[in-house]
């Protein structure tokens, strides 16, 4: 332990402590406590890792959550960070473990979220990250690696993996997602990422702004990995019962596209309301009307397999039987009685 604690030690870059974590205590229990309560939420996703078999997952990020809890605890001394030790390892050397994993980590998640299946993509989001700040910090900076560089080391590692998704893999190969809960998972992480700066400007909130970014990223990777495994087919968005099935790019999201459904209902009514409507006594040929409908019955079942391809199959289904029904009916009973009144017409001659 003793050989670990040294190794770490030595090969550790240096992480200056920013204004925003030196000023942060308030001497107020519950305030100074939250960073550290705030951190329960992610072990949720860890959970889900655990269920669904993720256990690489499961490891790293359990790594991360476990650093980040032993930095906060330390962050509680009286004396603040810089005066807390733990395992014989100072407060900041704490705190530069857990920026460095916690990075590490975002860079691995955003391999996860675009889908990275190719050598190349796998070794931007999960190696080159740590391994180029280590480099950087030992062999360029004498040891030292501030919060900023390893900021822009990570934007720039999350943007080369974007690009070698696009050459390499192709867009078309990034999962789908839940519209509803794909913008609410997005609209978690940017609401993190703004949190995050905060304290440096506001000090004294620090346990205010930290906490909101735990809260806002813990439902982040939630919603992200609830979606990855699948799981929102099982709850589509709309509300409506699909089968669950393993998440594939080429595979539609389980939840549909909604304006597209609502112009294909749109369209089915429009058809039922023209032929309950049509004057029976219009001057039509018995073959023009034969050709009307079987017209109609082709847009019909056009929109049908439309709206087949965006919406669960069993509602439908469900939804199209009744109108192709009344629209056969109809149908029929045009034919039948264009045939007696023509009947008619040739015995009144």
């Amino acid at each position: 332990m003793e050989m670990f604690l040294e190794l770490a030690h030595a090969s550790l870059p240096t992480v200056p402590l920013d204004k925003g974590v030196v000023q942060a205590n308030t001497g107020v229990l519950l305030m100074d406590s939250l960073p550290l309560l705030t951190m329960w939420p992610m072990t949720r996703t860890l959970g889900l890792f655990w269920k669904r078999g993720r256990y690489l997952d499961f490891s790293v990020f359990l790594v991360g959550w476990v650093l980040a809890m032993i930095y906060h605890y330390l962050h509680m001394h009286p004396e603040g960070i810089a005066g807390a030790h733990f395992l014989g390892l100072s407060g900041p050397t704490w705190r530069g473990l857990d920026i460095l994993c916690a990075q590490a980590l975002l860079a691995r998640t955003c391999g996860h979220a675009v889908g990275a299946r190719s050598v190349a993509t796998q070794a931007l989001a999960n190696l080159v990250f740590p391994v180029g700040l280590l480099a950087y910090a030992h062999g360029l900076a004498d040891g030292v690696l501030t919060l900023g560089v390893a900021s822009r080391a990570l934007l720039g590692v999350l943007l080369a993996t974007l690009a070698a998704k696009a050459v390499v893999e192709g867009w078309h190969t990034v999962p789908r997602y839940c519209p509803r809960r794909g913008r609410r998972t997005l609209a978690f992480f940017i609401a993190g990422f703004g949190f995050f700066p905060w304290p440096e400007r506001f000090p004294r909130q620090y346990w205010l702004y930290h906490s909101l970014w735990h809260i806002c990223m813990a439902k982040g990777f939630y919603l992200l990995f609830f979606q990855l495994e699948g799981l929102h087919l099982a709850h589509p968005c709309g509300g409506a019962s699909a089968q669950p099935s393993a998440l594939a790019p080429s595979e539609s999201s389980a939840c549909g596209d909604s304006d597209a459904s609502e112009v294909s209902d749109e369209e089915e009514v429009s058809l039922s309301e023209d032929a309950s409507t049509e004057d029976a006594s219009t001057v039509v040929s018995e073959e023009e009307e034969v050709v009307q409908q079987g017209a109609a019955a082709s847009v019909l079942q056009g929109a049908s397999a439309s709206a087949r391809a965006q919406r669960p199959a069993g509602v439908l289904a469900a939804l199209l039987q009744p109108a192709a029904q009344l629209l056969a009916f109809q149908r029929q009973a045009r034919v039948e009685r264009r045939r007696a009144a023509a009947a008619a017409s040739r015995k009144a001659q």
